[in-house]
């Protein structure tokens, strides 16, 4: 079993609700900073909680989703 914190809870609990999203959308979702949503994102990632892919766009850097 994995041990998380409460945040991190509340990001696989969002992600479930409302599927896939990016770390702009999900740190606005929960209340905090994209830098803060990063961390806790690549944590889950590690433990293979959450899986991502990149969204290229006409311009810019391609957009991360997560799920």
């Amino acid at each position: 079993m994995y041990k998380n914190s409460g945040p991190r809870h509340a990001v696989l609990e969002h992600l479930q609700r409302h599927g896939p999203d990016t770390v702009a959308g999900l740190a606005a979702a929960l209340h905090v900073v994209p830098v803060t949503m990063r961390t806790h994102v690549r944590a889950l990632q590690e433990q293979g909680l959450v899986h991502s892919w990149s969204e290229h766009g006409r311009v810019g850097r391609p957009r991360q989703h997560f799920a």
